[in-house]
């Protein structure tokens, strides 16, 4: 015979104890908050601790969340507002559209600032949400924020570099990056987003924007080539061809050896985003001390060297499509250069 669950039944039960360990275990496992990206902690104990806590609590006093809904003060809803859209525009004072296309595999609509700042919305089939999400939580989990009435997570790879990727609405993801802006000028961007729906777009793009090679605003300047790192190296290894398309990467048949930066984080062993690879050991590139790190997603195996190119920032060479070996010989080749060089041979793409 079932008991029936009262109030003063509740009381009773000696879950405060419990309650306390529970939450002492998670403070004690979970991460201290840092400066982006926000580490990943692999702790496996986390989640089931999490869950059990929450049902305690939820038993001692209501459904009560542990945990950080978003940024500090943020409210963000767990669903979709009805009527959220599916698209979005920037037509707010000081932007300008510069380039725009639309296909059907998704489109992107790329905005600029008088200063600098740069605005590029893309949007995606919904079916690609999960590889996207994977991604990007490869900085750290993220704060919870609302883009047009959904909710989405936003993510800084610099301090003026930020990215908020919103969860399905309708047939489509929708992703907002930012460049060139602080955390607050980027918020106010997300806020001054505007609704766009797919059924409107041909009616608030250029007819251009429908083409193969899409609108570019008459007169823009062609997209600038990738900005040279605070401190800029080159591989110099023979049989290697340098190529330019969002970032800088050296060619050699089917390898690959792309170069890239990581802002605020000041040591390659402590990156969270290495912890977890299947191999991890000390070599030298570039005259220091640099991380070596390996993992392999599905067929694609991927070798990484990433160092301290200044006391803030990493300098990382991402492998694939070649050996250990090959790897070490491509990067055991990288000099440091001057910006003018780097520039020099990125404009003429080697």
């Amino acid at each position: 015979m079932n008991r029936p669950i009262t109030d003063a039944g509740v009381a009773g039960l000696a879950i405060h104890e419990g309650r306390a360990e529970l939450l002492e275990e998670i403070m004690t496992l979970a991460p201290v908050e840092t400066t982006e990206p926000t580490p990943v902690r692999r702790h496996r104990r986390v989640l089931p601790l999490v869950a059990a806590a929450a049902a305690v609590v939820a038993v001692a006093g209501g459904a009560t969340w542990l945990g950080r809904a978003g940024g500090p003060g943020s409210a963000v809803s767990a669903t979709p507002a009805a009527d959220a859209p599916e698209l979005a525009v920037l037509d707010a004072a000081g932007w300008r559209l510069e380039h725009a296309r639309v296909d059907d595999a998704g489109g992107e609509l790329d905005y600029v600032a008088a200063d600098g700042a740069e605005v590029e919305i893309d949007w995606r089939p919904a079916d690609q949400y999960a590889g996207y999400l994977a991604d990007r939580e490869d900085l750290g989990p993220g704060d919870r924020v609302e883009v047009l009435g959904a909710p989405a997570r936003l993510w800084s790879y610099a301090a003026d570099d930020h990215t908020a990727l919103r969860e399905v609405v309708g047939a489509h993801l929708l992703e907002v990056r930012g460049s060139h802006l602080s955390r607050a000028a980027y918020d106010d961007v997300l806020a001054d987003l505007g609704p766009l729906r797919t059924e409107d777009l041909a009616a608030r793009l250029p007819s251009a924007a429908f083409t193969a090679d899409g609108y570019t605003r008459p007169g823009a300047e062609a997209r600038g080539l990738p900005a040279a790192p605070e401190r800029p190296a080159l591989i110099r290894a023979p049989g290697w061809s340098l190529g330019v398309d969002d970032s800088v990467f050296w060619e050699r048949g089917d390898a690959r050896v792309l170069m890239t930066t990581v802002g605020n984080v000041p040591d390659a062993f402590a990156y969270d985003r290495y912890l977890g690879a299947d191999v991890r050991r000390p070599i030298r590139v570039l005259g220091q001390r640099a991380l070596l790190a390996e993992w392999r997603e599905g067929d694609v195996q991927y070798r990484v060297a990433a160092l301290s190119a200044t006391p803030s920032t990493l300098l990382i060479f991402e492998g694939t499509g070649l050996t250990r070996a090959a790897f070490l010989d491509a990067v055991a080749s990288a000099q440091w250069v001057s910006k003018e060089d780097y520039e020099a041979a990125v404009a003429g793409q080697g």
